[in-house]
Parts: C-alpha cells; structure tokens; sequence
C-alpha cells in the first residue's frame, strides 16, 4: 500500500518513470520479502524508513525537470508527506510502547521479596511494553494491602522495623500486581574463622546473620561475591552458597545481607607429599591419617617472614585433630585449629588426635602450610 502510494505521488510529481524506477526498485523487492517474512506493519515500516533517506534525491529529480510552480508544489507535497510520515512512525513507536508488565525480583511466589535492611528499602520493579522493553518507572505506585503493618511511601520506600509479612499492591495505570513482603531486619553477620579450602574442594560459606535479639535469620536476600576467580569461585549449593577453591593463593570474600557487610580471607592449598621446600608465598596441603594414639611431625624451615599452620579436618572430625608447632614464637589464628609463627630457626609441627576422641577409629585431615612473602 505504501510502495504504491508512493509510485503515484512521483508520478504525480512529473518524475521520469526509469529514474523513478532505478529509486525504487529495490526498495519494492525487499518490501515484498519482508511482507511474507515479516508481515506487513513491519515491512510498511521499513519501506517508510527507507523511502524516507531517499527523499532527497528524488526531490532534486523534480526541481531539474519541473517549472516553477511545479517545483512550488512539489516542495509543499514533499514536506507535507514527511512531516505525516513523522507524525505517523511517532504515534506508532509510542503505541509499541506501552507498559505492559510489571516485574518485581521477588523469587518464588511462596517466598515472596525478602527484605533484611533496618534502613528504608526501595522495592524494586522494572516496566516492559509488549515486546519485553524496559520503560521508564514513572507513575509507579505502592500500596500496603494486608498483613504486618509497615510503612511504604507512594514511590515504594518500605521500612522493615520488625519481622513479618505483608502483602502490597503495586500498579501503573491499569497495570496491578501483587507483591508478597517478607520482613526479616537483620542486624549483624558474623564468621568466626578464615576460609581454608584445598583445591578443588568446596564448603558452605561459613557466617551467621542475626536479628536483634542476637537470634539467627534463615531467611536471606544478598550477595557473596570473590575478589578473585582464579583463586576461587562462588556458586550454588543445596542449602545456600558454596566457595570452592579453584587455584593455590589468597583472596577475599565479602558478604552483604540487607545493610550490613562481611569480610572474609580465602586460603587454597595445593595438595602435596611433603612440606619441605615450601617457599614463600606458596600455599601447601599434606593430607594426614592418624590412627590410636598416632602423632605425626614435620619439619618446617626457618622463616622469618612467618607461617600460616592450619589443620583441615573432614567432615564431622571438626573437634578430632590437635595442632602444636615447637621452636616458633606462634598465637592463634580465628580458631584453635591454626597458627601464625614466626619462625628464626627450624620448627616443628605435631598433629596429634584430641583425647576426647574414639581411639580405635582413623581420624583424617589436612595439614595445611601458608609460608608468607616478605611485606
């Protein structure tokens, strides 16, 4: 309809048919592609846009061959023909452009949008038109509808002073959906320990969020992010987040759950047979098995840089295996399970089974030796 519309205007015109052929030729042989490919909204579309950049050349075409008035009239058509082609393409862009959905990042509907900031959080909400475009967030309105009261400004500011549920309505025009708010303020996040991992192994990322009766908060929206992926990753595990160790080194991970922030070091370990030579800066893991009443010992190499001396125990043996270095100034690290020594002459390591335990059953772990580099 458009192509043969325009065929007339430039006939009407006085423009020379093979010239006026040589124009449009092309364009008319892919308007009829797109129009069985396409449909045709979408091939009028681009056939405007398309005749629309080759307008110029075709109204110079008029002004060489035409008279006065002829080229007066042109010019008016012309003008008038783009400034509806405008017009029309404006309408129809802004018509494609509707808001069409409301999308809230809320998970699953049973969980709803948890929230743990003690400060005034925004709910967040993206707008898309039909085609799945993101619009603008203008004009969006929030409202509390039922259960735990809680304050929510008309732009969606919403403070969560105590735990509970309530349910808003969120609309744009005639646009509604409803959003499922789950309180849970969480008022600190700890880690008692640092993160030792030997290579290829992988652990829950070992912290505890709190309320403010000091009680624990299962139910957690945040983010666990590594400083270094080469050293290790973060990923998804059946009951949370994972921290799997990937290359020997140090990094840190950090926490963040509703307002408040945790750090945590990362230390994998290469598994070795022996620990002597380490230089610094690398990191070593020796597996040890100790049956009865076993002690194993190592040598360790004067450095007066210092040492890093953990032991890993497997699985359930957390409170099984003993640690004690000789002939080194040492303190505890975050836990009882590691040392850090500054050795100025040769030391020893014992590793060594708790009394406490089954004496008759294999205890297994892991040494694991972090010599330092010079600062």
């Amino acid at each position: 309809m458009i192509a043969s519309t325009l065929e007339r205007l430039l006939s009407l015109l006085g423009v020379d048919p093979e010239f006026a052929d040589a124009v449009l030729g092309d364009l008319a042989e892919e308007h009829s592609s797109r129009l069985i490919r396409d449909g045709s909204a979408a091939a009028d579309w681009w056939y405007t846009h398309e005749a629309l950049r080759s307008a110029p050349y075709l109204l110079v075409e008029v002004v060489r061959l035409a008279s006065w008035r002829s080229r007066a009239w042109a010019a008016g058509i012309m003008a008038a023909a783009a400034c509806i082609t405008t017009v029309s393409l404006m309408a129809l862009s802004v018509g494609t452009r509707r808001p069409a959905r409301l999308v809230i990042p809320s998970g699953s509907s049973e969980h709803g949008l948890v929230v743990n900031n003690l400060r005034p959080f925004q709910i967040p909400v993206t707008v898309l038109d039909s085609a799945g475009r993101v619009l603008p967030d203008t004009g969006v309105q929030y409202r509390w509808v039922s259960g735990m009261p809680m304050p929510v400004t008309p732009g969606g500011l919403v403070t969560c002073s105590q735990p509970g549920d309530a349910v808003m309505h969120v609309s744009l025009g005639p646009l509604l959906t409803e959003l499922l708010l789950r309180c849970r303020p969480v008022h600190d996040i700890r880690s008692g320990r640092m993160i030792n991992l030997v290579v290829g192994d992988a652990i829950d990322v070992p912290f505890l969020a709190v309320d403010a009766e000091d009680r624990e908060v299962t139910m957690l929206s945040g983010q666990i992010t590594i400083q270094d992926s080469s050293v290790a990753t973060v990923e998804a595990g059946e009951q949370g987040r994972l921290v799997r160790g990937r290359a020997p080194g140090s990094t840190g991970l950090n926490v963040k759950v509703g307002d408040k922030a945790l750090f945590m070091s990362v230390h994998v370990y290469e598994p070795v047979s022996t620990i002597d030579g380490i230089k610094p800066g690398q990191h070593v893991a020796l597996p040890v098995r100790l049956s009865g009443a076993e002690t194993h010992s190592w040598m360790l190499a004067a450095a007066p840089e210092g040492y890093y001396v953990a032991v890993i125990p497997d699985g359930d043996e957390q409170n099984l295996l003993r640690l004690s270095i000789v002939g080194a100034r040492c303190v505890p690290a975050l836990d009882s399970h590691s040392f850090f020594c500054l050795a100025q002459h040769d030391a020893t390591v014992f590793v060594y089974r708790s009394g406490e335990s089954n004496q008759s059953a294999e205890v297994r772990g892991t040494l694991a030796v972090w010599r330092q580099s010079r600062p």
